[in-house]
């Protein structure tokens, strides 16, 4: 009976150790799966993080191309700058103490009909002036050349026009239908062109200019009436302006 018994008591304790493994097996397997997956998810989650941290570095090396090309650009606006020719730059005028040549001279009338300018040009001693009207049409046309006094006086004349600056313009020139005059000169190689008003209605030129003009203008009304003077002649034929 003793035996029966033991045997009955170890078979009810090996069904009870076996329904506790059963119970407890898959408990700890869930928890192994469990660990498991906080792991994958941590890791992943970390791998997201690093991800995260990619996309930022990535995004600040944009920005420092970005910056980079910005740079390059407002360089390239600045040397475009640079090479822009400047206002002073575009002005015509010419600086004192230059080299000054007379080459020609002129006037004209806005407000006029028939022999309405007159263009005297100087090459050397060399002297041809003509008269024309707007549509021009020739009123005469007369070559000379200066005497020694008059090659004397241009020399004076181009020294003193050498002492100043020289404005392409000067006033209004015609600006009240009093005329206008110009110099055509040659400046340190340059050809320069100045005008000037011939009434004084508005502002005037320089003194130099003026007296630049004093020269010019007795040779030119001579030309047209056919007298020299003691500053230059006049080759035959000649015959004065008829103008109508």
């Amino acid at each position: 009976m003793l035996t029966h018994s033991f045997s009955w008591i170890n078979g009810g304790v090996c069904l009870m150790i076996a329904a506790l493994v059963l119970s407890c097996g898959p408990g700890g397997g869930a928890s192994t799966a469990g660990s498991e997956t906080d792991e994958t998810g941590a890791s992943e989650a970390s791998t997201g993080t690093s991800g995260e941290t990619d996309t930022s570095a990535g995004g600040s090396e944009g920005s420092t191309e970005t910056g980079g090309s910005t740079t390059d650009a407002a360089t390239s606006e600045t040397s475009a700058t640079t090479t822009e020719p400047s206002s002073t730059d575009s002005e015509s005028t010419t600086e004192a103490g230059s080299v000054v040549t007379l080459l020609g001279a002129g006037y004209y009338y806005g407000e006029c009909g028939g022999a309405c300018k007159g263009d005297l040009t100087l090459q050397g001693d060399a002297l041809a002036h003509a008269v024309t009207g707007w549509e021009d049409d020739s009123f005469g046309a007369w070559t000379g050349a200066l005497t020694d006094v008059g090659a004397a006086e241009r020399a004076a004349v181009e020294q003193l026009l050498g002492t100043i600056t020289i404005a392409a313009l000067y006033g209004c020139p015609d600006g009240a239908d009093g005329g206008g005059g110009y110099l055509l000169l040659d400046i340190d190689g340059a050809m320069v062109r100045t005008d000037y008003p011939l009434d004084g209605a508005c502002e005037e030129a320089p003194p130099e200019i003026l007296q630049a003009n004093a020269f010019v203008a007795p040779i030119m009304a001579g030309f047209a009436q056919c007298a020299p003077t003691s500053h230059f002649t006049i080759d035959e034929p000649c015959t004065p302006v008829v103008d109508p």
